[in-house]
């Protein structure tokens, strides 16, 4: 049998992991990508990266929020289904 406390300590990491994801990814997918990245003209992408650097390093940062807390709510899932 598991302890409970950590079942409850995973369960409550990987909601507040989901919550940080889902408004990491609304801001960068949703705000960010889209003022940076033209699909049919790659020079003007290139130009908007260069020309809003602070963005694109937010951006890129949003993307390794998402990243590890992905890889939280995964593990603590794991935790928590696992018999």
């Amino acid at each position: 049998m598991k302890n409970v406390k950590s079942i409850r300590s995973w369960s409550l990491i990987s909601g507040v992991s989901i919550f940080i994801m889902a408004l990491a990814a609304g801001i960068a997918y949703g705000m960010i990508f889209p003022s940076l990245y033209r699909e049919a003209d790659p020079m003007q992408t290139l130009q908007l990266i260069e020309a809003n650097k602070g963005s694109f390093r937010a951006m890129n940062l949003l993307f390794m929020v998402i990243l590890v807390t992905d890889l939280l709510v995964s593990y603590g899932f794991c935790v928590i289904i696992t018999p």
